[in-house]
């Protein structure tokens, strides 16, 4: 792919499966944070999550400590106006484990200037919007990952 070609990504789905190409494997246990220059996609990181505990830590060991650190490296990308985060867990769509690392996320992005425009947990066979409490469109356990793995993005 040569700078002036472009994915087209028509929804999530096509976002969650650029992810293993442009990692070179499908995450697990793993946060993929994604910096956006206007609708442009910008830099990719992957960080493994901290253990379950740690959601009740405090200092660097817990969530906001996590999310400076995430946030630290996405500076790097100077030219970044957003960011989209990807929580790859085996915990499933079960958005209770990781709702105050999401909330610290959304708070030190939101403060180095890269807000948090979307975010999603993908476990091992469903993926769900993590902000999404309609369950007429986000009802548990979430969508088949096969649709990830299935997207055009990934073919």
């Amino acid at each position: 792919m040569t700078a002036s070609d472009h994915l087209k990504i028509t929804g999530p789905e096509d976002i969650l499966g650029f992810i293993p190409h442009s990692l070179g494997y499908w995450p697990a246990g793993s946060l993929v944070a994604m910096t956006m220059q206007g609708k442009r996609l910008g830099a990719t990181l992957r960080v493994d999550l901290p253990d379950r505990a740690a959601a009740t830590r405090s200092g660097p060991a817990g969530p906001a400590g996590f999310a400076r650190s995430v946030a630290s490296y996405l500076a790097a990308d100077h030219e970044a106006d957003g960011s989209l985060l990807a929580f790859f867990t085996e915990a499933g769509t079960d958005n209770a484990p990781w709702a105050r690392h999401l909330a610290e996320l959304e708070r030190a992005l939101d403060h180095a200037g890269m807000p948090v425009r979307d975010a999603w947990l993908v476990g091992s066979d469903y993926w769900r919007n993590a902000y999404c409490t309609d369950p007429s469109c986000c009802a548990p356990p979430g969508r088949p990952v096969d649709e990830i793995r299935n997207s055009r993005l990934n073919a």
